[in-house]
């Protein structure tokens, strides 16, 4: 009771004439392939916690180490980490895609773009503008690839998955590749 008294005070649940209902927050947030999907974040969170178990150690013990050796390694192998980014992607591209104004870029570089999910949302808005999914699934490899030269380059969600001088490369030649006046979105 304790728990459906929470989700009812949270507007995950209703409850009349005796029987529980989901409320609109939650088909749009649980249903899969809603607009608002949140089961890849449960998923991606369920696999971190036990990957995490050395992170509260760490925490406590107010020490960070740079190398991220309090991470338990075996994450790849419980829970593959490409389903569980494109699950949790949605929302950031929708959030880009709606506040940023791509109506002057001609060609946009998605940047770790896995399956092209900033391409299909910009294509839906602005079907004029080109993108190149520049990812390992397109047959890119962003470390070794030349950066081919666009007005908008963009990077969501990729800066926390390398170490701080992988980052830089990156960030550099994804300056770099801009024509004169261009934006990096990160």
């Amino acid at each position: 009771n304790i728990f459906l008294d929470g989700l009812i005070a949270i507007g995950l649940l209703e409850y009349k004439d005796s029987l529980f209902y989901n409320t609109i927050l939650s088909d749009t947030s649980f249903a899969e392939g809603g607009l608002a999907y949140q089961g890849g974040h449960i998923q991606l969170f369920d696999a971190l916690y036990d990957s995490c178990k050395y992170l509260d150690l760490a925490l406590k013990g107010h020490t960070v180490n740079k190398d991220y050796t309090y991470f338990d390694t075996k994450l790849s192998v419980e829970a593959p980490y490409d389903p569980l980014m494109a699950n949790t992607i949605n929302l950031p591209i929708l959030g880009l895609v709606n506040t940023w104004d791509f109506s002057k870029s001609k060609d946009v570089l998605d940047i770790g773009g896995g399956g092209d999910s900033l391409g299909n949302a910009l294509h839906l808005k602005y079907p004029d503008v080109g993108v190149i999914n520049f990812d390992l699934l397109s047959g890119y490899d962003f470390f070794v690839d030349d950066f081919p030269v666009v007005d908008t380059a963009v990077m969501i969600r990729i800066m926390h998955d390398w170490p701080d001088k992988a980052i830089c490369k990156v960030l550099k030649n994804a300056y770099q590749c801009l024509l004169p006046g261009g934006h990096l979105l990160v």
